[in-house]
């Protein structure tokens, strides 16, 4: 079992990391990842790059969402706009704390 540290928590989202092997993982509402920090670094990079209304979906009487793919062809997941913005600030927000982590390591 890892011992963690958290690196972003609020309502629905909660980012941590293994003190020991390094891994992140990330869980937002029933959605369970984890990553290397390389991994992570890409996922967020991808994250702040991709524009919410350009990539949207319409579903028929729901808010328009974006689809995410995941490494497994046959599975995606989609979030509406609160949900995406609040992964992509949760994202952004750990990765500010891993640099710092980073930076301070070198003093």
């Amino acid at each position: 079992m890892c011992r963690t540290k958290d690196l972003y928590y609020d309502e629905d989202l909660m980012i941590s990391q293994c003190i020991d092997c390094k891994r992140i993982g990330l869980q937002l509402n029933n959605i369970l990842m984890n990553f290397t920090v390389k991994e992570f670094k890409k996922y967020t990079h991808k994250l702040s790059i991709v524009k919410f209304d350009e990539n949207a979906y319409d579903f028929e009487g729901e808010s328009p969402k974006i689809i995410l793919k995941t490494d497994d062809k046959k599975i995606n997941y989609c979030l509406d706009y609160q949900e995406f913005d609040q992964l992509r600030t949760g994202c952004q927000m750990s990765m500010l704390m891993l640099d710092t982590e980073e930076i301070l390591s070198q003093i």
